[in-house]
């Protein structure tokens, strides 16, 4: 998320090791002192851990290129309500777009569920349904090339800020310090 080449080119005294994790083993890894500072969505995070806002980002709804909506710029919810659906049930993902989709009435119909962010695109390029991503992908291709389509929902839905977090009782590092002021100023 962060440029990790503006972090080491600003402080090359400085190694970064990038840790990729569920909300919940990143929250643990900052607990237990694996990781100095998380870069995470603000969604259930404990509050033994402190964290400030880096950004906001909205969720986006992603279809194959052959769905009838891949021309579309944006959609509304309620369009799909009817058409099933690629769940992420990456913890706490799958609780955060129900609620998100049940704010405007509607229960999804869930043909597939996955643990990763990358076979979702990949099932929705493949026509199995269409899917729900928190910020906008950065590809319009799955793996295997086939087009997908990053539509802006236009329902009023609420950011989903990206935070900064660490351990409430710690004090920040020199490193963790730097990493925080680079983040501060290329996603604020």
């Amino acid at each position: 998320m962060t440029d990790m080449a503006e972090v080491t080119r600003r402080h090359p005294d400085i190694t970064l090791t990038i840790v990729e994790a569920s909300l919940h083993d990143l929250q643990s890894s900052v607990l237990d002192g694996t990781v100095e500072a998380a870069v995470m969505y603000d969604l259930d995070i404990g509050p033994e851990i402190e964290h400030e806002i880096l950004v906001g980002t909205r969720s986006h709804v992603i279809v194959s290129g052959t769905h009838k909506f891949a021309r579309r710029s944006n959609i509304k919810l309620g369009d799909l309500a009817d058409q099933p659906m690629v769940m992420l049930d990456v913890h706490p993902s799958e609780i955060y777009f129900r609620n998100v989709l049940a704010r405007f009435g509607i229960e999804p119909i869930i043909e597939h569920t996955t643990g990763s962010f990358e076979t979702l695109p990949s099932l929705v390029a493949r026509g199995v349904g269409w899917g729900m991503l928190i910020g906008r992908p950065t590809i319009d291709v799955s793996y295997e090339g086939l087009p997908v389509n990053a539509l802006t929902i236009s329902d009023p839905i609420e950011p989903t800020p990206v935070v900064l977090a660490w351990p409430r009782q710690a004090r920040l590092t020199r490193r963790a310090e730097a990493f925080r002021a680079v983040c501060h100023e290329v996603l604020g």
